[in-house]
């Protein structure tokens, strides 16, 4: 977790402002738990401006400097930015104990979910369907969001199995869904904290 802190700490005046930060919804509790909230106890000076949307319109801002840094998900095209990215994680199923018969925290493959319902976060729609379809797989789509928040309500419902990222897993213990790894080994991300290659601005009030 350090090059991320290190990588804020890099932005000047850090004793004092506001620090933007643009967010994937897929990793806003992650962020908040394990940099965020320790980076603040730092740097008590320091308040916080957080943007919410998906990663492609957040490093769009970035690049016209909207926000100082952006938490974002691989892949992206990294160009003109400076990136400290985390190993890939696989991606995970999601889903109600009572509805679905997956062993929790065992890996699940494609053919097994090619059998049930899925409710997919838009930004990994074509990375699925690639995967289900290197397979020859065709998977039964019930529902697509922009907000992995919505995808894990759904999976609440029983109504399918969400898939999404790895950063969702606490999120989902705590609504008391399963979970249990994408055995597809194409089915990874990371999370990336990108800043413009130019440096980034925290300084209280500027746009």
């Amino acid at each position: 977790n350090l090059p991320y802190l290190e990588a804020v700490a890099d932005c000047r005046d850090t004793q004092g402002g506001t620090l933007r930060l643009g967010l994937v919804s897929s990793v806003s509790q992650l962020a908040v738990e394990r940099w965020i909230a320790p980076f603040h106890r730092s740097h008590p000076g320091v308040s916080f401006e957080l943007y919410e949307a998906n990663t492609y319109l957040l490093l769009d801002q970035l690049r016209s400097r909207q926000f100082d840094l952006a938490m974002v998900r691989t892949p992206f095209a990294s160009r003109g930015f400076a990136c400290h990215v985390l190993p890939p994680r696989p991606m995970l199923a999601l889903w109600r104990p009572e509805r679905f018969a997956f062993r929790s925290g065992e890996p699940v493959s494609l053919e097994e979910l090619a059998e049930v319902p899925l409710i997919l976060y838009r930004r990994w729609e074509d990375l699925v369907t690639e995967a289900f379809d290197r397979r020859g797989l065709r998977p039964q789509v019930l529902a697509r969001s922009d907000s992995a928040g919505t995808c894990l309500a759904l999976a609440r419902t029983g109504l399918g199995v969400a898939i999404s990222p790895d950063s969702m897993e606490q999120p989902a213990l705590a609504a008391g869904l399963g979970t249990c790894p994408i055995g597809d080994p194409s089915l990874r991300s990371g999370i990336a904290l990108a800043r413009s290659e130019s440096g980034c601005d925290t300084a209280a009030g500027q746009a």
